[in-house]
């Protein structure tokens, strides 16, 4: 269903639009260059990597292709799960059995797998088109749900 055009959109000339991504380029560069005193973490370039790389290394390591295709199933590793499971009453390897991974795509992967965490983001991306007035906060949630796990912020117990 095609969207009927919309005149209230700004449009850039094509001019505006190559000088915009001509100065965004050098100025994102900047930032990242920048990123570790910005953060005041020397280490900030590791750690972005350093999110991804246990959750790599244990699915090399624990995972069947099934597992990694299609997750364990949802609720794995939230706090929901744990409120229900009485975490003082489970054994200690039961917690030390999944990685730690502490960002949204981390979350999504332990539980519906890769092909879950593409249909997420990509029902996220479809949402960011079609609704351009909440574009603003769409994206601010997609990207901060990169770093953290959006959905666990509030515990619900």
């Amino acid at each position: 269903m095609a969207r009927p055009p919309r005149s209230d959109r700004v449009r850039l000339s094509e001019r505006s639009r190559v000088a915009w991504m001509v100065s965004a380029i050098p100025i994102g560069l900047l930032l990242w260059q920048g990123l570790p005193s910005l953060t005041g973490r020397g280490d900030v370039h590791d750690s972005l990597w350093g999110r991804t790389r246990r959750v790599h290394e244990y699915a090399a390591a624990n995972l069947s292709p099934t597992e990694i295709a299609f997750g364990h199933g949802f609720g794995l590793g939230t706090n929901a799960l744990w409120a229900v499971a009485r975490p003082e009453e489970a054994p200690r390897e039961a917690a030390s059995a999944h990685p730690v991974g502490d960002s949204m795509p981390a979350a999504l992967f332990r539980q519906v797998g890769v092909v879950g965490l593409i249909l997420a983001y990509a029902a996220c991306g479809v949402a960011l088109q079609l609704n351009p007035s909440a574009q603003p906060i769409d994206f601010s949630l997609v990207t901060a749900s990169l770093a953290v796990n959006i959905t666990e912020l509030f515990r619900s117990t």
